[in-house]
């Protein structure tokens, strides 16, 4: 399992800058567990020209270590669900790293599933 480095302290500037905008770009969920915090989700949404509709595009599920294992994750995904039903979503969609086999088996327990069709295309934009 590989361990990335929390964001660089321009990035964790950004991110609280974001969140607390009058406009922000994403949407973030946070779980308690016994006045701790325990994770967190980060969604947007996103449109799919193909189905006309919205979708959810699940950024990042993270619960912390010591909370894993207590149905948090689990939590996470139901309620996105919902907010995507509320929102009349089409679909919910993400990315998962190919050595991360514990979140995959996650979402397969979930009934999701891989798009072995599709590949996934990033060009990085240097802006700062």
């Amino acid at each position: 399992m590989r361990i990335y480095p929390p964001p660089i302290k321009k990035a964790q500037g950004r991110l609280i800058r974001d969140a607390f905008s009058s406009n922000p770009p994403y949407n973030i969920l946070l779980a308690e567990y016994e006045g701790q915090t325990a994770g967190y989700s980060f969604y947007f949404f996103t449109y799919s020209s193909f189905l006309a509709r919205r979708s959810l595009y699940l950024e990042d599920i993270y619960v912390s270590e010591k909370f894993r294992n207590l149905g948090i994750g689990k939590m996470f995904f139901n309620k996105l669900i919902n907010i995507a039903e509320k929102n009349k979503c089409a679909r919910m969609e993400w990315v998962v790293l190919d050595w991360n086999v514990n979140a995959i088996k996650f979402y397969e327990k979930l009934n999701a599933f891989e798009l072995k069709e599709w590949k996934t295309f990033r060009k990085l934009i240097k802006s700062d």
